[in-house]
């Protein structure tokens, strides 16, 4: 996931972050905030390939939308820009691509918990992304092998093991067991 660049003065814009992206700097905006993201180790980039094979494969069976990998950003209406690790848009809600990100926020976005994360940083993620007009949001926690799945920003259920994570609304009929997105580890 993300560190963030601490020693800041400047309140950053979304189209600062993107002129960074066209030097081959990754980076968040969160409250005028530059958040680096960096590359993950092994089990995130397992984890999430696992999450977004998925989802990608019910979607595309049923022509739903799209789904995004890592670092696809978009810009909220408060000016924040997000990168999820996996997002899915619903097909009558994609924006055509253009010049800067998309202004179009997803209707499920995934983050994967990495040890450099504070649960606070991600709370304030979940609760940016529900303001951006996000309608599902899963967070990743892979060395407890839990998903957290919110409905709202103040609304979450924990699922482990042997649950099952439903798409709801935003992904009417999928389900996906806990264990079957940590069975990668496994192998």
């Amino acid at each position: 996931m993300a560190l963030r660049a601490r020693e800041q003065q400047k309140q950053y814009t979304a189209e600062d972050v993107y002129q960074l992206s066209l030097q081959g700097l990754h980076y968040e905006l969160l409250q005028g905030e530059l958040i680096e993201v960096a590359p993950t180790k092994q089990t995130h980039g397992a984890v999430t390939g696992e999450i977004l094979r998925q989802v990608a494969n019910f979607v595309r069976e049923r022509k739903l939308g799209a789904v995004y990998a890592a670092e696809t950003g978009f810009v909220s209406s408060t000016g924040d820009v997000l990168a999820p690790e996996m997002s899915f848009t619903v097909k009558g809600h994609i924006e055509p691509e253009k010049e800067g990100f998309t202004t179009v926020a997803p209707d499920l976005a995934v983050e994967i918990f990495s040890p450099n994360n504070k649960r606070v940083e991600i709370q304030e993620k979940v609760e940016a992304y529900f303001a951006a007009g996000v309608r599902q949001v899963w967070i990743v926690y892979a060395r407890s092998r839990t998903v957290y799945v919110y409905s709202a920003a103040d609304k979450v259920v924990i699922r482990r093991q042997d649950d099952l994570i439903e798409g709801a609304d935003v992904l009417p009929g999928f389900t996906l067991k806990v264990s079957d997105i940590f069975s990668v580890l496994d192998e």
